[in-house]
């Protein structure tokens, strides 16, 4: 021990540095460590809790992004099944209107048609008329005072007769 007190140690003073020691040990552990690791743990589950929220996020996003596909994939469906209904739709109306025009056309023609001879009967009556007035009247003209009612009937008749026409 005088090896020790010969360099200026002492017991004492040991003993004193130990109990220093130790005090400062146990502030320091109470006071400054045991926080400080309870901070480090903290930020370390705030680290880690946000590695896996980003995670979480990435999975979010991609699985946001996979249904934003598939609901274009699904909207293009849609529109081409609209696309082609409608077109489906759009020749089937052309085909009725078609249809309904070439009724409309033959009902016209046949209606033209029918116009036409009732025309022509009216027209023929009416020269036949005028044929039978003329032969009247060239007959009274040149005869007209020879001939009886009776006889000018017959000549009516006679012309109606040889023209087709029945009265």
């Amino acid at each position: 021990m005088e090896i020790l007190s010969s360099f200026g140690v002492h017991w004492t003073t040991i003993i004193a540095q130990i109990v220093n020691y130790a005090i400062l040990l146990y502030i320091l552990s109470r006071f400054v460590y045991k926080p400080l690791m309870k901070s480090i743990d903290e930020r370390e589950a705030k680290i880690k809790k946000i590695s896996d929220d980003g995670l979480s996020v990435d999975k979010i996003l991609s699985d946001a992004r996979d249904k934003q596909n598939e609901i274009l994939r699904q909207a293009r469906e849609e529109s081409q099944k609209i696309i082609h209904e409608a077109e489906a739709s759009a020749i089937v109306l052309k085909n009725n209107l078609i249809e309904e025009a070439k009724r409309d056309a033959d009902r016209l023609i046949v209606s033209g048609r029918k116009e036409l001879a009732d025309e022509q009967i009216r027209f023929q009556e009416s020269m036949k008329n005028e044929l039978v007035d003329l032969v009247s009247s060239g007959v009274e003209s040149t005869v007209g005072k020879y001939i009886t009612k009776d006889v000018e009937a017959k000549i009516k008749s006679e012309t109606l007769k040889t023209s087709g026409h029945k009265k």
